[in-house]
């Protein structure tokens, strides 16, 4: 796994950084599975420049259908979500990372979030908890992308994710509504690029809903690896 809170991105206009706060990828085996979907291009097709370096397109939370940071061209960000890192630990059991980000406390109503991951080593289970701190309503989304050799399933608040001989099973907040997107165009959703200029489908899983004032949710992550 690989997980982010750090800063946005390069020197004060955040050249080349995403609204990808606390977002994270996870491979198994030397397979990807949880997927960060790259870049596609810099100077061309704005609304793919956009989608790619959003928050949408990176597993996190978006509120209100905005980004995280606030973007004012190709390269530059206007207003930065800055993300921080409360608490790390490693033990013979496993890692817990406690980090936060307040890109959202720019809303009239301001939000902050706030994420837990924590890995049971001998469970081969990840835990993700997310806290949304405000006190009016919001839509929330909880996006997770998936490598485009990975089939994916849903069955009620379970999805079963399959690749090569190994794979997830992620348990998502009953309260949120469970939708699978792949290689959407309008609005953008569903993509990675392996390569610059070029992108193809990849399954996305959104879990969203509606709330009024603080929220909390966890997403259960199993390892599964067969033998």
């Amino acid at each position: 796994m690989v997980c982010d809170a750090a800063p946005l991105g390069y020197l004060a206009i955040a050249a080349h950084g995403h609204a990808d706060a606390l977002s994270f990828t996870l491979s198994v085996a030397g397979h990807p599975l949880l997927i960060d979907p790259g870049t596609y291009c810099y100077h061309s097709q704005r609304n793919w420049r956009d989608y790619f370096r959003g928050t949408s397109a990176h597993n996190t939370v978006r509120v209100d259908y905005a980004d995280q940071s606030v973007s004012g061209g190709a390269f530059l960000w206007l207003r930065h979500a800055n993300a921080r890192c409360l608490a790390f630990a490693v033990s013979e059991d496993g890692q817990r990372l406690l980090a936060e980000h307040d890109g959202y406390r720019r809303c009239a109503d301001p939000v902050l979030h706030h994420r837990e991951i924590v890995y049971q080593r001998p469970a081969r289970l990840v835990k993700v908890t997310d806290q949304l701190v405000c006190a009016a309503a919001h839509h929330i989304e909880t996006l997770w992308h998936f490598a485009p050799e990975c089939v994916v399933t849903v069955d009620g608040a379970v999805v079963s994710v399959r690749r090569a001989g190994v794979g997830l099973t992620l348990r998502c907040p009953q309260q949120l509504q469970l939708e699978l997107v792949r290689g959407r165009e309008q609005p953008c959703l569903g993509w990675m690029s392996p390569h610059l200029d070029e992108k193809v489908p990849c399954t996305t899983l959104v879990a969203a809903g509606d709330i009024a004032g603080s929220w909390e949710g966890m997403t259960e992550i199993a390892i599964l690896i067969e033998h």
